[in-house]
């Protein structure tokens, strides 16, 4: 229903419509949707997005209209509810919802901002069947409400992004994918990120920037761990090497603080590895041919800006991947890449000329990139059937 603000009920006939799937109405009709019952108990609505208003209008309160919501309902601007009381009566327990993703929007936040979200996310109470949670923007001190642990038995996937202010003390033991990201107060994960609180996780995304405390030595007790992702945690503190279980299928590690002291020897027995990215990782010196040729399913490898690496596997290993691509390596001097069965010279920064004394001047120097396209974090799939590998060169 485009264009129809000044519409002010609903035409006679509309509780005939019980077929109805996708109804779209403009926000200041909701609360006369409790006027036509047969319409809004046999309505079913795919995939709704609503803005809460500031101007006493499109309040919180008329999404307990939406008594039928399949797919996902995605809620913003949540700073404009004040109650508890209101977050309760938009009746969020719709058991046919199975993702549910909740934005506050306000920048500034104060002691008394923190109580009321606190307030309106334990009333925003979902489903039990919800089996995706995103929230986004959440400035209260605590991510729990009660509904959060035993509440939400079929959660599979939940996402904290933005959530400046808060700490995490409890998460549903059936979710398989845990991401946070740029939870500014959020220091540890020591109490949480355990594997017998969290047995069926597959996959993991932390990037936050105050992390200081991560139990990486614990996560080759993650039994169906598949994906780990470590970026953007500069004062993660790692006294213990991470261990990772040999289901891992991609590992990126990037501007993750000391965590990348646990290179090569966390990639011991990794057979299952299809993607590793290492990023800004400036305590890894050396993977040796060994370790490398361990990692029997590698078919991408990306290492960018690691100022220190002096040697990573050898031309053998490398002619079997996929996708390779190393850039701003400055003390690997020297590469040499096999592609179809014909040897290709690969200079990187700072190499040296083969059969020479002498380098190459630093505006010639070139990184060997082959298949620069990586795989996205979202994607985690398989290389395309017909993939070619390519060389490019590029410079630095």
């Amino acid at each position: 229903m485009l264009g129809c603000d000044q519409v002010l009920c609903f035409p006679n006939g509309s509780n005939k419509l019980t077929g109805l799937q996708i109804f779209r109405p403009p926000l200041h009709l909701l609360p006369h949707l409790s006027c036509i019952p047969n319409l809004s108990r046999a309505m079913q609505l795919y995939n709704v997005t609503y803005s809460v208003g500031n101007d006493g209008r499109n309040t919180i309160e008329n999404l307990k209209h939406m008594t039928r919501v399949n797919g996902f309902l995605i809620i913003r601007n949540l700073e404009n509810v004040s109650r508890k009381e209101a977050a309760e009566e938009a009746e969020l327990n719709k058991k046919e919802l199975d993702k549910l993703c909740l934005y506050w929007d306000d920048t500034w936040t104060n002691q008394e901002s923190n109580k009321i979200h606190m307030e309106v996310l334990e009333g925003l109470r979902p489903h039990s069947n919800l089996t995706v949670l995103e929230i986004h923007g959440y400035k209260g001190q605590e991510l729990s409400p009660s509904w959060m642990g035993s509440g939400l038995p079929n959660l599979r996937r939940i996402l904290f992004n933005g959530c400046f202010n808060c700490t995490l003390s409890q998460l549903p033991r059936s979710i398989t994918e845990l991401e946070i990201r740029q939870c500014g107060m959020l220091t540890s994960l020591q109490n949480c990120l355990q594997p017998n609180l969290l047995p069926k996780l597959k996959s993991i995304y932390i990037g936050s920037k105050e992390l200081v405390s991560l139990p990486v030595e614990s996560f080759g007790e993650f039994v169906f761990l598949e994906y780990c992702s470590i970026k953007s945690c500069l004062n993660l503190k790692c006294p213990r090497m991470m261990v990772l279980p040999p289901t891992i299928k991609r590992l990126e590690l990037d501007k993750c603080g000391e965590l990348d002291y646990s290179i090569p020897s966390c990639l011991q027995n990794l057979t299952s590895l299809r993607s590793l990215i290492l990023s800004h990782c400036p305590h890894i010196v050396s993977i040796p041919a060994e370790v490398m040729k361990n990692l029997k399913s590698l078919w991408n490898l990306t290492v960018l800006y690691c100022e220190n690496l002096e040697s990573l596997g050898d031309e053998q290993f490398l002619e079997s991947l996929k996708s390779c691509n190393i850039v701003r390596c400055p003390h690997l001097t020297k590469l040499q890449y096999l592609n179809g069965g014909r040897h290709r010279k690969a200079l990187l920064s700072g190499a040296a000329v083969p059969n020479s004394s002498h380098t190459i001047p630093p505006k010639q120097q070139r990184p060997l990139i082959v298949t620069p396209t990586t795989e996205p974090w979202e994607q985690r799939g398989h290389p395309a059937k017909n993939s070619r590998r390519k060389v490019m060169l590029m410079d630095i």
